[in-house]
């Protein structure tokens, strides 16, 4: 049975911490679980009793950290306009910036996780916004649009060094949403 997910344990935050420091040195794929466990002083009994594996560690770091992510940056408008758009491209700039220099050896096929955990939370912020309309289908599907729009306009920012200030980028992510 895995260990639920109600707070991190310092168990697993030694886990994390061990996973983070092997991926400055290692590329994901050559990350073993028993690098992890030795690094992190914790039995494999252990590691499995709290991740199914690596990837399952991965994707709990991401996930965590992008809900501190967007809780730290959030805007304080109910509405997606210029200025929570633009907080929310600065992040998420920011955060894949942090994961190109933190994982240098597998970053790129990171972003592909990355991306899929940034869209469904920040759609989900975005369909908390619905002006009071109440929630449908089109509404859902809208708000993931635009949650997928600002993550890839922030990675095309990272990846491509787009001659766009960002500002302009708003401008034009902003332009597609109206």
């Amino acid at each position: 049975m895995k260990v639920g997910h109600i707070r991190t344990t310092p168990t697993e935050e030694a886990i994390q911490t061990a996973f983070n420091n092997l991926l400055l040195k290692k590329d994901i794929d050559r990350i073993s679980i028993k690098d992890v466990t030795e690094l992190a002083r914790v039995n494999r009994a252990t590691f499995y009793a709290h991740f199914q594996d690596k990837y399952a560690l991965f994707d709990r770091m991401i996930e965590d950290s992008i809900d501190d992510l967007f809780s730290n940056h959030a805007p304080g408008s109910d509405q997606l306009n210029s200025d929570s758009l633009s907080a929310y491209f600065e992040a998420i700039y920011d955060y894949l910036l942090k994961i190109k220099d933190h994982c240098p050896y597998s970053y790129q096929k990171l972003l592909p996780k990355v991306r899929q955990a940034i869209v469904n939370i920040l759609s989900n912020r975005l369909d908390n916004f619905n002006n009071g309309h109440p929630a449908t289908n089109q509404n859902a599907f809208a708000c993931h649009m635009a949650a997928s729009i600002i993550y890839e306009a922030a990675e095309f920012q990272l990846i491509n060094e787009t001659p766009l200030q960002p500002a302009e980028i708003i401008t034009e992510i902003m332009r597609f949403l109206n």
